[in-house]
């Protein structure tokens, strides 16, 4: 008797540890799906502002591949080896995706030209002023190159594009 309750012991915390991983692998899933979301949403924005301008380009991106269907297990173990092998795959392919985006992104940054890059210096320098005299934040965050604040955006006049404009020449 003593000897199954340390086996139905032993059975429980390595269950509740396997569980513990299927949760973490399923929080990592999760984030990974949602940080590869919004890389394709903003390469899909720059490819449709490079068609809008007339730049052909390929598209960055093969469509992901569809999710696929799940069979019933006969018993818990087996459902749950399977779950967590399905969990993996989904995870290395959005890591692949994740992958080919943050690729795709870097390349067309580096495509950036001269020109380019002073005004949008120039329009940072005039964001910074309008998000000092409004009394916010220019940036997201206060890592070098982080993106320009929405609102601080939407606050420009004309007389602050006239300004970045301006600095740009």
């Amino acid at each position: 008797n003593q000897r199954l309750g340390r086996e139905n012991g032993f059975l429980t915390r390595q269950f509740e540890s396997q569980e513990d991983d299927r949760a973490l692998l399923v929080k990592q899933l999760v984030s990974v799906k949602e940080e590869n979301s919004a890389l394709r949403s903003e390469v899909d924005e720059k490819e449709a502002q490079a068609k809008a301008r007339g730049d052909a380009l390929p598209p960055l991106l093969a469509p992901a591949p569809a999710p696929m269907e799940e069979k019933k297990a006969p018993d818990a173990d087996t459902t749950f080896k399977e779950a967590t092998r399905k969990l993996k795959k989904l995870l290395e392919v959005e890591k692949r995706h994740l992958a080919e985006v943050t690729e795709a992104h870097e390349k067309w940054k580096a495509s950036r030209t001269p020109l380019e890059l002073a005004l949008r210096d120039a329009v940072a320098v005039e964001a910074e002023s309008v998000a000092t005299r409004l009394g916010g934040k220019a940036r997201t965050s206060a890592a070098p190159g982080a993106p320009l604040d929405s609102a601080t955006l939407a606050g420009f006049d004309a007389d602050d594009r006239a300004r970045a404009i301006e600095r740009w020449l």
